[in-house]
């Protein structure tokens, strides 16, 4: 059966609806504003209806629990993410230019965002199941990640054995095109997880106290990718 859309309700439904999604909205805004504050250990139903005026049990309308809550944090911050990486300014939407901005976007929206970052790769339990909303979203910006390495046209590299056969099952997963070539995966995730955990050890202050600049080994690592230089 064919479903009414927003515009062809009746005017105090249209109205109704118009409420709940500006509720929605500020919900996130206030959740997301004390997990900026506090981590998503400091988010909580209660935590937001203090903040709004609203009751807890009011927010239930909204949100049936605080899971419900964080996942759509988590598919919206997800969603963010992955459009800051993929969006390129022209002369970088292409090949090596646009590998180099996907990474330098990846640094910065973790600095602008550390909390954010957190939630979606260190602080959620570990027994609460990835939104797939969200995942889909990161998903595309690995998929436009491999495509911009394939411009690259990267050389061969090789790699430990079986790490082709589970590069290919992550491939399949995320919806890579069928034969994309091994060199492509391996340093697709090679340099995810060089970007990642260089992010992650910057926020922490690790380089700080070092006094090393983590945007220079952020382009090292860029360029080792790129050229091969790791092989």
């Amino acid at each position: 059966m064919p479903t009414e859309s927003a515009s062809q309700l009746p005017r105090r439904e249209r109205l109704r609806l118009q409420q709940r999604e500006q509720t929605i909205a500020e919900i996130e805004r206030t959740a997301y504003a004390l997990l900026d504050d506090g981590g998503v250990a400091a988010v909580s139903l209660a935590a937001v209806g203090k903040a709004m005026g609203m009751t807890a049990p009011a927010l239930y309308r909204y949100f049936p629990s605080r899971d419900a809550l964080i996942d759509r944090l988590v598919t919206s911050s997800y969603a963010e993410l992955s459009a800051a990486i993929t969006t390129a300014r022209p002369g970088e939407e292409h090949g090596a230019a646009k590998v180099r901005h996907m990474a330098r976007a990846y640094r910065a929206w973790v600095l602008r965002h550390p909390r954010r970052y957190a939630m979606l790769f260190t602080d959620r339990r570990p027994d609460m199941a990835e939104p797939a909303e969200g995942v889909a979203a990161f998903n595309q910006a690995m998929l436009d990640l491999l495509a911009a390495l394939a411009e690259a046209a990267p050389g061969p590299v090789e790699g430990p054995l079986g790490m082709d056969e589970s590069l290919a099952r992550w491939a399949e997963r995320i919806g890579a095109p069928p034969g994309t070539p091994a060199p492509v995966l391996r340093r697709g995730a090679l340099l995810w997880s060089r970007v990642h955990g260089l992010a992650t050890l910057e926020i922490a202050g690790v380089f700080g106290t070092m006094g090393i600049d983590a945007g220079q080994l952020v382009e090292a690592e860029v360029q080792a990718v790129l050229t091969g230089a790791f092989d």
